[in-house]
């Protein structure tokens, strides 16, 4: 089937890409984006420092998470090309494969670190059964598709980095946190859950995915946990992103205030995409979540100033269930 004459380029908006590091020089996520005519795609990868801590000579003495964020970042956008190459169309019905195929590429990439570490370095360890891995990341990505005049969107994931779709509604998350135990997001910021499944180069990984239609105007999120999980719960977040977009006039403005936020208040490495779509300029963007930043500010957020545990619990059950509308 030949696609429409309106392609991924014909829709107005902006992506906007911003990271920091904890330590500068030695942060340990990786991120990217590709758009062009036929598809979007943007990813986070968070390198796994507690786990992946171990340095590697033949990679200049950077960790194994450091190694991984950025070999699996250049796999998935190889992966991504290949995929936009064959003229596929991402569909629910080849969800399974398109997971398959784009693992296939991330061990291949994890697996090639991990003989080249024990060719030139003699590291080579077995650590199935430890909380230790060899060159561990996460991935958030999104994929887009303009076919038909119909907006597509597909969520690909492994670990606790996060892909968020917010809209008029409000924002929801995407992603489920691949975690021990069974928390929801507020929970995950009292316990701090480790990691039940990662890409790694020791043992197999899950790559997991979701698919949907979208109405545009939309502005889909993927995020690595530095920029959610130093803010006082879920609803913080959104507040943050719609506080920022209506004290800002530009794009670059929004994005600069994102970023000295998340660095003011972050103690890891944080990235964060935003894929803005459907909106004809910043300022009828900013219009059309005016109504939602109000409601979230005084239905939550300022009610949080004041005795933030007596009021937490009850305020976040009010907010869950839109938040997690899958």
């Amino acid at each position: 089937m030949a696609r429409s004459e309106k392609t991924m380029l014909d829709i107005p908006g902006c992506v906007i890409e911003l990271s920091g590091e904890a330590n500068p020089g030695k942060g340990e996520d990786a991120y990217g984006c590709f758009l062009d005519e036929d598809g979007c795609s943007f990813a986070v990868f968070d390198g796994c420092g507690g786990s992946g801590a171990q340095t590697y000579p033949c990679f200049d003495g950077k960790t194994g998470a450091y190694v991984a964020a950025r070999k699996c970042r250049d796999a998935y956008f190889k992966w991504y090309l290949h995929y936009l190459n064959e003229r596929y169309v991402f569909t629910k019905a080849n969800m399974a494969k398109n997971l398959s195929d784009a693992k296939e590429y991330f061990q291949n990439a994890l697996f090639a670190c991990a003989d080249f570490a024990a060719m030139q370095d003699g590291v080579r360890e077995n650590m199935m059964g430890s909380m230790v891995r060899s060159f561990p990341t996460t991935v958030s990505a999104i994929l887009c598709d303009y076919y038909d005049e119909v907006f597509s969107v597909g969520f690909l994931w492994a670990g606790n980095s996060r892909g968020y779709v917010l809209n008029a509604n409000g924002l929801a998350q995407i992603t489920e946190d691949d975690i021990f135990g069974e928390g929801d997001a507020l929970d995950n910021l009292r316990n701090d859950d480790s990691l039940s499944n990662l890409l790694n180069a020791d043992s197999d990984f899950s790559l997991r995915g979701l698919y949907y239609h979208l109405r545009l105007p939309v502005i889909l999120i993927t995020a690595t946990d530095g920029c959610f999980d130093y803010l006082p719960s879920p609803m913080h977040f959104e507040d943050m992103l719609l506080s920022t977009m209506q004290a800002s006039e530009s794009y670059e403005e929004w994005r600069a205030k994102i970023n000295d936020i998340l660095g003011k208040c972050s103690s890891d490495d944080y990235s964060i995409i935003l894929g803005c779509f459907g909106f004809r300029s910043f300022a009828e963007m900013k219009r059309h979540f005016a109504k939602r930043q109000l409601y979230v500010r005084e239905r939550y957020v300022l009610p949080l100033m004041d005795n933030y545990e007596d009021k937490i619990d009850r305020l976040w059950q009010d907010y869950k269930p839109r938040y997690y509308r899958r």
